[in-house]
This record gives structure tokens, sequence and C-alpha cells, in this order.
């Protein structure tokens, strides 16, 4: 502990021994008798160097003018008056006041190491509460932590105060705003300031952590903006202390907006890729099998050939040939199909994980919700229907080869009573393949 504060501490000790006696002209009178404590608290203060103060008279048995407290003794009265140095070697004040109008490197955010005011008897660093030194703390360190934060400082102008400014941006609009860092004693009589956003903020800076200049930027807008409303007769940095609290429900809606919105868009950028997924999934199980299915044709043009050829064994030929691209078009219809329905079930499950939070998202994110739901659903029958179609079309090929078949070579009774045989095999081939 420095030489200064012990300094203070001696002064004080006196100082509420005498009976902490009013402050006049930074100087304190009392008439009292001699204890051992204060005997030994006035020895203390004698020791001191005089750019600490002094005893600026001693009176003994309210007659006898004495040199030091060494002359006194138990017992005695006395009259004895402090002289407080006015140097700023003790900080020794009235009252919260003095302190403002004598020390203005507070209004900079500068903390004294220990001070004393006579007129609440608080010494700074003994334990112990005082709500308007708890105020005055918070107040000067709202200014340290307040000059870190500003869009800059504005120092045209020589002052004890800082002049920070911080924009507040509308509409593309820029405007400026000054806070002076200027306060009264009667501001003291708020409640201690709650540093702990400010503090938050600042640190979340210094370590970039994520969304730190989002939350940063939120909390400079929403102090301008209480600023802004400040009447004009008002002391700004009054008014802003009076509205802090203000401030932090302002600041903390506004970031809670802004998280949301952050999470929304995350929502919706995943749902799109989740939508661009599912249709690029449906489109492959339909371009997996399109290649295969360019058979159609060909067999289109062998029915034609059937009609013009008139060799049985070629006509056996071509319509087993099309019962074969028939097998191997409905197999793999039957496999994409399943494919299909795997995705959907994939797909109701993604969009069952959104629908859970739907009832906090905004209308146009639930709009995006259920469009995308309703276009993969869309999506999904499409590809139904074309599977299907590919697969009735592949044995409605082969049917038509057995009726040509029939017609051209059905007059003889055995040749039908075999056929008939080989078309009943062939139903229960396609019953069994459509299962």
């Amino acid at each position: 502990m420095s030489t200064q504060i012990t300094a203070l501490e001696k002064v004080v000790s006196l100082y509420r021994l005498i009976g902490c006696p009013r402050v006049d002209n930074g100087i304190f009178t009392a008439e009292i008798e001699v204890t051992s404590e204060l005997k030994c608290a006035m020895n203390n203060c004698e020791e001191l160097s005089t750019s600490y103060g002094e005893f600026d008279e001693l009176l003994k048995n309210n007659s006898v003018d004495i040199s030091s407290p060494s002359e006194i003794s138990e017992g005695d009265t006395i009259k004895l008056k402090w002289k407080i140095a006015t140097n700023g070697s003790v900080l020794f004040f009235n009252s919260y006041a003095d302190l403002l109008e004598n020390h203005k490197s507070v209004f900079r955010g500068e903390s004294l190491d220990q001070f004393y005011i006579a007129q609440d008897n608080v010494l700074s660093t003994e334990n112990g509460e005082n709500s308007r030194l708890a105020t005055l703390t918070s107040v000067v360190n709202l200014i340290s932590l307040l000059s870190k934060i500003a869009h800059y400082h504005d120092e045209k102008t020589k002052e004890d105060v800082f002049r920070l400014v911080f924009i507040l941006t509308e509409k593309d609009t820029h405007k400026p705003y000054v806070l002076k860092t200027l306060f009264h004693e009667e501001d003291l009589s708020l409640n201690a300031i709650d540093l702990s956003t400010l503090n938050e903020l600042i640190e979340a800076q210094e370590c970039n952590h994520a969304h730190a200049s989002e939350k940063l930027g939120i909390f400079r807008f929403a102090l301008a903006n209480i600023i802004s409303q400040c009447p004009p007769n008002e002391n700004v940095f009054s008014y802003l202390l009076k509205h802090w609290s203000i401030l932090l429900k302002e600041y903390k809606a506004s970031f809670d907006m802004y998280i949301s919105g952050f999470s929304f868009n995350k929502v919706r950028t995943e749902l799109a890729k989740a939508e661009i997924d599912l249709a690029s999934s449906l489109s492959k199980v339909m371009n997996d099998i399109t290649g295969k299915l360019f058979g159609i044709p060909i067999s289109l043009v062998a029915l034609i050939s059937m009609l013009k050829i008139d060799s049985i064994a070629e006509n056996v030929v071509l319509v087993v040939g099309n019962l074969l691209f028939s097998l191997i078009v409905s197999g793999l219809v039957r496999n994409q199909l399943l494919l299909r329905q795997s995705i959907n079930i994939g797909a109701n499950l993604t969009f069952s994980t959104y629908k859970v939070e739907n009832g906090s998202y905004p209308y146009d994110l639930k709009k995006c919700l259920t469009r995308s739901e309703a276009t993969f659903k869309s999506q999904s029958r499409f590809l139904l229907l074309g599977l299907w179609s590919a697969r009735i079309i592949a044995w409605l090929v082969t049917f038509i080869a057995v009726y040509i078949f029939i017609e051209k070579f059905g007059n003889g009774s055995h040749f039908w009573v075999d056929f008939k045989n080989f078309l009943v095999t062939l139903l229960i081939i396609f019953q069994t393949v459509m299962c």
C-alpha cells in the first residue's frame, strides 16, 4: 500500500475520532477531550508531510497554543483545526460534488485509487455497501467501456470530458450523435449501472467470437437511438444513465430478432438445399432407366415387322423378344419404385424435422416450407406416373405382339390350344413380375 493511501487513512481516522465535523474551505475543526485513540491519531497525522495536510491550530484547554500533539495528555480538552491538502496528495472530499469538481478525470473513465467522502463518511477501499459509491464506480467504468466502442472520439475541442460519437443509420442515412460523458452528483442517486452486457460485448469483440461485430453494431444502434430521444434541455449522459435498463432491453430484443432472422435464414438455406437434393434424387430415379426405355420404340418397330413377316419361327422370336424386353423393363421399374419409396420416406423425415419448429417460423418461411413440400410431392407423383406408364407400355407391346401372332397363325385348333397355354403362362409371369 502506497504512502498516499496510508496518509489518507490516517487523516480519515482522525476525522472520525473527532466526530466527523463539517468541512469548510478544506478545514475541519473540533473541540474535544483527548483520549488515547485520539492522541495516537493526532501523532500519526503530525508525522505526515505537510503535502498531505497539517494542523492549522492546536489549543490546549481553550487557552494554551501548542505546536505538537506530544504536548497534550489524556483528559485534556483541545481545540484542533486540520487543513486538508489541496494538491491532490490526499483525496479527501467534502461531498461527491466536491470530488466531481476537483477530479474531472472521472469524466474520462479514470478511476481513483482511494478517496474519502466526508458527507457520507465513506472510504472507497473499505468493505461495506454504499449505493452512491457503487453508482459512481459503475459510471466511471461505463465511460471507460463506452470510449472503447464509440464509432469515434470528437477531439476538436479540448474538454475534461469525452465527446463520444455514435452513428444512427436509418434508411441509408447516417446521423451522428455526440455523447458528452458529463454527469452530476444527483445522478449518483440512481442504482449502479449493469455493465455485464457491455463487458461481454467488448470481450467477444477482442476474442473474435461469433456474431461479435453484429452484437456490437446492434448495441451501438440501440445506444444512438436512446441518445436521439434525449430532450434538448437535458444532459445527454444523465439521460442515458436513467434509461440504461431500457437500452439493455432494446438491445436484447433487437439481438434476439437478429438471431431469429439468422436462424430462419439458415433454415431457409438448408430447406432450399434439401429441396434441390430431393429433386435431384427423384430425377436420378427416372434417368437411371431412361436409356432402357429407348427400347420401346424398337419394340414397336418389331410389331410392324410381325405384320410383314410370314414365318412362324421369326414371329415367335419377335414375341419372345418383346416378352423379355417387358420383363426387363418391369423389373427395372419395380426397382425404381422401391427407390422412390425410400426417397419419400427420407423426404417425410426431412420435412417433419422442420415442422417441429413451424410455430416459431415467420410467415414467409412457413410458406416456403409448405411450397417445398408440395413441390416435392408433385414431383414424386409425376415420377410415379412416368414409371407406371413405362411399365404398362412395355407390357402392352408384348400383348399386341401376342395378338398379332394369334390373328396370323391361330387358325389351327391344335396350335391355338398350345398357344393359349403359352398365353396363360405369360399372364402368370406378368402377374408375378407386377407383384
